[in-house]
């Protein structure tokens, strides 16, 4: 799949606009090619933040390609913003049935597809499944991701490890750099918000540094053994 020749959509007056089930959601790096191309000309197009270093787009499915919509070309359905967001995610979420799933060390999964929504699953699968503590997360591309919900067996190293263990998947795959996400570690919070975590010493050292995540970890392994 490309962003190819229909990366930018445009609105003429004799156009008609997508049909609503062609719409998707795909993630970006804030800094891939599509995305630094659209810089200009960007609050025209159905772009939002996503988490530090990644941005979700409303696209259209083209068969073997998409291109990101412009804003003008699909409000014309009269739907809120974010609800076109919703309804593009869950689209793409619903499609994507070829993900194969890795266990690996302390919890930390690792999810393979060669569909090119996967990205939109797993935000809709966290979404819906309302992790009490959230997720850790490693978006390494549309193809790629790693991820562990938080919970009792959860330690402050579990975070380092997911880490570790997403870098090693990340050196092994081969992806455009359209497709490539960031691969740094987030945290998908109980009330939706995404926290990009910074990590600080080495080895057996190496944490987060964020406090809050150390709270949810603590408040995991508490809330089973009260």
């Amino acid at each position: 799949m490309g962003i190819w020749t229909a990366l930018f959509s445009t609105k003429k007056p004799e156009a008609r606009p997508p049909a609503l089930d062609q719409l998707r959601v795909q993630v970006f790096r804030t800094d891939c090619i599509a995305i630094r191309a659209l810089a200009k000309n960007r609050d025209a197009f159905a772009i939002r933040p996503l988490a530090d270093g990644l941005v979700e787009a409303i696209v259209e499915h083209c068969g073997d390609g998409e291109r990101v919509l412009r804003w003008d070309v699909i409000r014309v359905f009269g739907k809120p913003d974010g609800e076109l967001f919703e309804l593009a995610r869950a689209r793409a979420a619903a499609e994507t049935n070829d993900v194969e799933k890795l266990d690996l060390d302390g919890g930390v999964q690792v999810f393979v597809s060669n569909n090119f929504y996967l990205s939109a699953l797993m935000l809709d699968s966290f979404a819906r499944n309302q992790h009490a503590h959230g997720v850790l997360f490693a978006p390494l591309s549309w193809h790629h991701w790693c991820a562990h919900v938080i919970q009792r067996a959860t330690v402050a190293p579990t975070v380092a490890l997911v880490e570790l263990l997403a870098r090693s998947v990340g050196e092994q795959m081969h992806v455009g750099d359209v497709e490539a996400l960031t691969g740094d570690l987030y945290w998908y919070k109980p009330n939706g918000e995404i926290e990009r975590l910074e990590l600080v010493g080495a080895g057996a050292d190496r944490h987060a540094t964020s406090p809050q995540l150390e709270q949810a970890i603590d408040d995991a392994w508490r809330a089973v053994t009260r």
